[in-house]
């Protein structure tokens, strides 16, 4: 009787786990985690006119103009935490300007918390004000000078109208409220003749609607009193 020859059959090996052993690798398994932070992209879902509307700026303004300015201050090194982008940052300050409206209404159109709008809109406004000094100032030379005397004489050409003539600004003044002044005993030196508290802020504006000078000696002496006394 013929046998043929054995051959090689490969066997898997068999494991037996343990009720131990399965528990640790259910473990194991989880859930991919879902990032969540904008629901929606103003720059997509609103067109040109309604995006001015609400941000008081066009979209390539923002981008390339004053984004650039303060992105790097904005930035994180790295996506631990989900932080918010830079760009995403300034258009929550530039809301929060255009509509005057509280933080947290901003906070719920954006579905950011509240607390975190507020430190938003501190830092951008911070950051925005340390470039005044290369925007906002005067014209120096003669030729500026002459330049603004035009523009503001063809700006006042009309029926019956000469222009305005040796013009190199026009001023006006607005009242900045004040929430909470926190000065103790001199709050009332604040309180305008509408009855509310607020800064009396002057500004000079140029013929292409620029600013040219806001005086911020008495601010930043309220700011100093404001800090002395909270310390005392």
């Amino acid at each position: 009787m013929d046998f043929e020859e054995p051959r090689n059959v490969e066997i898997p090996d068999i494991h037996f786990y343990s009720e131990e052993e399965e528990e640790e690798d259910e473990l194991q398994i989880r859930l991919p985690k879902k990032y969540i932070r904008y629901a929606q992209n103003p720059f997509d879902i609103w067109n040109d006119i309604e995006f001015k509307k609400r941000f008081r700026f066009s979209k390539e303004s923002i981008m390339f103009g004053i984004l650039p300015l303060i992105e790097e201050g904005l930035a994180k090194i790295n996506n631990r935490g989900l932080p918010i982008s830079p760009v995403m940052q300034l258009l929550i300050c530039l809301r929060f300007y255009a509509t005057t409206s509280f933080q947290l209404i901003v906070g719920d159109v954006i579905r950011i918390s509240q607390a975190t709008i507020s430190r938003i809109i501190y830092r951008v406004s911070t950051l925005l004000a340390s470039n005044i000094n290369k925007y906002i100032r005067m014209p120096i030379s003669e030729e500026a000078k002459s330049e603004n005397q035009r523009l503001f004489k063809e700006i006042g050409y009309g029926p019956g109208a000469i222009g305005f003539p040796s013009i190199n600004g026009a001023i006006d003044c607005t009242h900045v409220r004040l929430i909470r002044t926190r000065l103790l005993d001199i709050e009332e030196i604040f309180r305008n003749r509408k009855g509310y508290f607020s800064l009396n802020v002057q500004a000079i504006v140029g013929p292409r609607t620029e600013f040219l000078d806001i005086p911020t000696q008495h601010m930043i002496l309220f700011v100093y009193t404001e800090l002395i006394l909270n310390v005392l």
